[in-house]
């Protein structure tokens, strides 16, 4: 990462930190509040988003031009998140599953440092392996897919193009911008509840992993932050069922990164059948735009 963001990720925390100390129970009802809204939103509007992650896998490997461009540098990927994968169980697993242990339940301990484990392997991995093999890769498999299905106009609408404005709503919907990243790392000591406390941080997180496998697609509609912002809010029961299932299957060791490629198939999928089914949420967000989105 470089310097600027670690630089700015390490200032929002510092603000976010100084938001709980200064007032604890404001920051724990916001978060609360937020996990309530959330878990509503997906069990009353998911509008089956959570099948397009497995839709993408299958979709993914039955099309050989979907997946050989892009074969060696999932391979290299694949390789590099085992090799952390691995060091990060031999480094932190065993003080974790003891702290863990003495502090919860011996029954919870260990199974809670796995799932711990995987998630900081997995932040580790992202951040390592997007920027050297997959950034540039995902988002032309993305567009692949989605002339695919039919999408080719869309697609033609070269992002390199596109406004100042699209380009800046995209990068606030990066799942690894400083903010995203800073929200991670404040809701990772989550895991270290046992049971209830992954399942949060899963939730809390699902949101913005959802939509940040649509920055593409909303920057090839050219939106701006209201617009992405009012299209969100109209779907967020959905992009949290969508990011959720898209996080777990990330987690899975040694998997992880295809995962992510056949997740950016899903989301394409899932973009072709707005396109072609809602245009009218669409053409909603592009009239009804609301306040600038807003990292959280």
């Amino acid at each position: 990462m470089p310097f600027n963001e670690l630089r700015e990720t390490t200032a929002i925390m510092r603000k976010r930190m100084g938001e709980f100390k200064s007032d604890p129970s404001g920051f724990t009802r916001e978060i609360g509040n937020e996990m309530v809204e959330q878990i509503s939103s997906v069990c009353t509007a998911s509008k089956g988003a959570y099948v397009y992650p497995i839709k993408g896998i299958g979709y993914f490997f039955s099309h050989s031009d979907l997946y050989k461009p892009i074969g060696g540098a999932v391979a290299q990927a694949t390789l590099t998140s085992l090799a952390i994968t691995i060091a990060m169980f031999f480094i932190t697993f065993v003080p974790q599953a003891a702290f863990l242990s003495l502090f919860a339940t011996p029954f919870l301990g260990i199974p809670g440092a796995v799932v711990l484990v995987l998630v900081e392997s997995w932040l580790v991995v992202s951040l390592v392996v997007k920027a050297l093999f997959l950034e540039p890769l995902l988002d032309d498999l993305f567009n692949r897919t989605l002339v695919h299905c039919g999408q080719a106009a869309l697609v033609a609408r070269n992002p390199k193009k596109q406004s100042r404005i699209a380009k800046a709503a995209k990068r606030t919907m990066d799942r690894f911008s400083p903010a995203a990243i800073a929200r991670y790392l404040l809701t990772l000591p989550l895991n270290f509840i046992p049971v209830i406390g992954p399942l949060v941080f899963f939730i809390l997180n699902g949101r913005r992993t959802g939509q940040a496998f649509h920055a593409q697609y909303f920057q090839l509609k050219g939106w701006t932050s209201d617009q992405v912002h009012s299209f969100i809010e109209s779907q967020k029961g959905a992009y949290t069922a969508f990011g959720t299932l898209a996080l777990l299957l990330q987690l899975i060791p040694f998997l992880g990164v295809v995962f992510t490629a056949t997740s950016t198939v899903g989301a394409a999928l899932w973009a072709c059948d707005i396109e072609k089914s809602a245009p009218e949420i669409v053409k909603d967000s592009q009239r009804n735009s609301t306040p600038v989105l807003k990292e959280q």
